[in-house]
């Protein structure tokens, strides 16, 4: 089964909320037409084969939050925090690592109020719960940013939102090495991928180990 996705500009960014009916994704696709996807292949040709009930049109929706928590009471989690589009495939992946990590952090601090002297006091208590979202923003928000950032750019660059990025994306991303960007960016994102401290297990690994390994032992 094969999968294609098309990015056309918007006139102008929007923050509402909009569903597009079956007719608007027709005329959406019909625009892309005799766009050649292989030679002597059109993607109206595709279209006219592909399963009209899983097809979507829908906009490409973005954010990035700077404070991910308050008064140790609330706490942002996934696209709440951090809203990317399609471009990286990596919004699902941030958010469950931003899960394993905040889960983690949870999950050890109330650890350590289980083994405090017997007190009436209520544990963890807001000011505990704070530090918490403190440590899981700062160590979540540098790798999400850089995503988020990745999937920015280029979702302009494929769009030629402006010349700059139309010469990123017609001149010099033919010539890039995917295999440089997946040593670079994916390799070192996976390899230091989050887990859950207090669930002990053993992990397989290949040539690239991971950073990471559960406190817990087996």
């Amino acid at each position: 089964m094969l999968h294609f996705i098309l990015y056309k500009r918007l006139s102008e960014p929007t923050s509402s909320r909009v569903r597009y009916t079956k007719e608007q994704m027709e005329e959406f696709a019909s625009s892309f037409h005799d766009v050649s996807l292989a030679p002597g292949l059109k993607f109206k040709e595709v279209w006219a084969l592909a399963d009209k009930e899983s097809a979507r049109l829908v906009n490409q929706e973005e954010g990035y939050v700077d404070s991910w928590h308050r008064g140790g009471r609330v706490v942002l989690l996934g696209d709440s925090a951090v809203k990317m589009t399609s471009m990286s495939g990596l919004g699902v992946n941030v958010g469950m690592h931003s899960a394993a990590l905040l889960a983690s952090e949870l999950q050890r601090l109330v650890a350590n109020g289980q083994q405090r002297p017997s007190s009436s006091e209520v544990f963890p208590d807001t000011a505990s719960l704070e530090q918490a979202f403190t440590r899981y923003q700062r160590f979540r928000q540098k790798e999400a940013r850089r995503i988020y950032d990745f999937g920015y750019a280029v979702v302009r660059q494929v769009t030629w939102n402006s010349w700059r990025d139309w010469f990123i994306d017609r001149m010099l991303l033919p010539w890039y090495s995917r295999d440089h960007m997946m040593r670079t960016m994916m390799y070192p994102m996976v390899s230091n991928g989050q887990v859950l401290t207090y669930v002990p297990f053993n992990g397989k690994q290949g040539l690239m180990p991971w950073r990471r390994v559960p406190e817990a032992k087996i």
